[in-house]
């Protein structure tokens, strides 16, 4: 039987800017993070978040508005209380940059660690009719649907329900007291200690706001009802996931691995956004339910590239990584000039490996697969507030943002 040529190549959807992670280890008095391998995990997994994350977030740069100030903070690891991080009123950040600090602290017995998106305080005031530009940079960094200022009759308060989430960033704690930590970022441990791999992978979806109860979050938006109410993430988990705010709960169902850190990408395995993950020979990583719920809360997402696998028969077979939110069309030719789509519509993704076949007799053939992203529905654009110079209705100070910070266990 005559075998058929088949070259599989991934059409690269539009590139966006990845996100900047800014690691620093401020609050690390212990010097916990300069055991061997501690920054270098720390740093693949935030890593990897670069390149997942596509959003366009404005710059914070007082510098930019006159006589503008803030102070970042973050939630205290032991008293939950929000703490100005230390010398950094006025902290620029630039644009597509997320500012996490970095420390350990004596946890309690079963946490391996805790993290959440940072707050602010300090804001300086501005003409109440001046749409306050520099409170909602701050605020929300210019995303659409994030929570923004608006008048309201003297004051100024910010909106409710947000569909969008920007923080500045936020602070990271692992438990220094935790015995037999893993560094190592090519292979877990078992039961001898927790992974950092797997830990930060869990914290730093915190940061970006998973189980952040905050009004200011685009999450409490979504799970105020005790389910996440996201329509991709039900569609990747055929239900509603049970949240308690914090964590999922999928209730022993599992959701299928992204393949990164050594995971079979559709692979079955518990959301990583759970209370607690049990000890494994493997790294826990997102799944396709968690990368859904982050699209739900408004972050733009590009998954890594994915590698398609080519059965070399007669009739030729694709294995397509996928992602819920992102279709996948394929594309035939036998010349490299002139290619057709041989299906009717594009395949659907839900985080498995998609498998087509070709149904052609066999020929030499060329394939090659474009992702595109499903379209969102639209979020509301941000107002454009009147600004009155010459009657700027007094000067006010928009009113603080808290931290918080998520206790999670061992894993």
């Amino acid at each position: 039987m005559a075998r058929s040529l088949a070259c599989a190549l991934l059409l690269l959807p539009v590139a966006g800017s990845c996100l900047t992670i800014d690691l620093r280890y401020d609050l690390d008095a212990s010097g916990f993070f300069n055991r061997p391998g501690a920054k270098e995990a720390l740093r693949r997994v935030a890593d990897f978040y670069e390149d997942l994350i596509v959003d366009q977030l404005g710059a914070i740069n007082p510098s930019q508005y006159p006589g503008a100030t803030w102070t970042p903070t973050y939630a205290d690891p032991i008293s939950g209380l929000a703490v100005p991080v230390p010398g950094k009123t006025n902290m620029i950040v630039p644009a597509n940059t997320l500012i996490i600090f970095v420390g350990s602290a004596v946890l309690p017995p079963g946490t391996a660690a805790q993290a959440g998106p940072g707050g602010f305080t300090g804001l300086s005031a501005e003409g109440l009719n001046s749409g306050h530009p520099w409170g909602n940079q701050v605020y929300n960094r210019g995303q659409a649907g994030a929570i923004r200022l608006v008048k309201s009759g003297g004051t100024v308060i910010p909106t409710a329900n947000p569909t969008d989430f920007a923080p500045w960033g936020g602070a990271l704690f692992f438990n220094s007291s935790q015995a037999n930590w893993n560094f190592s970022t090519t292979s877990a441990t078992g039961t001898a200690g927790p992974d950092a791999v797997s830990v930060a992978l869990h914290e730093l979806a915190h940061i970006l706001g998973i189980g952040a109860f905050l009004p200011q979050n685009s999450w409490t938006t979504l799970s105020v009802t005790g389910v996440c109410t996201g329509p991709l993430s039900a569609q990747s988990f055929g239900a509603q996931v049970l949240t308690d705010g914090s964590h999922l709960f999928p209730i022993g169902v599992n959701s299928r691995a992204l393949g990164i850190f050594g995971r079979t990408h559709g692979a079955s395995l518990a959301p990583l956004m759970v209370t607690n993950l049990p000890h494994s020979n493997n790294f826990y990583v997102p799944t396709d339910l968690d990368l859904s719920i982050l699209q739900d809360m408004g972050w733009e997402i590009e998954p890594p590239t994915p590698v398609l696998q080519v059965q070399m028969n007669a009739g030729p077979r694709l294995r397509i990584p996928s992602t819920t939110g992102f279709n996948y069309q394929i594309y035939r030719s036998t010349n490299l000039s002139v290619w057709s789509s041989p299906l009717p519509l594009p395949l659907p993704g839900d985080g498995s490996r998609l498998t087509w076949i070709e149904p052609q007799s066999a020929s030499a053939a060329f394939y090659r697969v474009a992702r595109q992203k499903v379209q969102a529905s639209v979020r509301p654009a941000l107002p454009s507030l009147e600004s009155n110079a010459a009657d700027d209705g007094g000067k006010i100070a928009a009113p603080d943002l808290v931290p918080t910070s998520c206790r999670c266990g061992g894993h």
